[in-house]
């Protein structure tokens, strides 16, 4: 499920700095909408780098018992 989140981040995070990139500049970027951007990649990050934290430790613990 959160690798899940967090690709869906990822992607809605990419998708929308696209979007920003290919559009013609109608003035200022709200900092609001760079925030928003920051907010998604560091939410799947973190997801991401939990998880093969987790996936890890568990892999040692496993191979300590062996």
């Amino acid at each position: 499920m959160k690798s899940i989140l967090s690709a869906i981040s990822l992607i809605v995070a990419a998708g929308v700095t696209i979007t920003a990139l290919l559009l013609p500049p109608q003035g200022e970027i709200d900092a609001s909408v760079l925030y928003v951007v920051a907010q998604f990649l560091i939410f799947a990050g973190t997801l991401l780098g939990v998880e093969s934290a987790a996936e890890k430790i568990l892999r040692m613990i496993r191979l300590a018992k062996k």
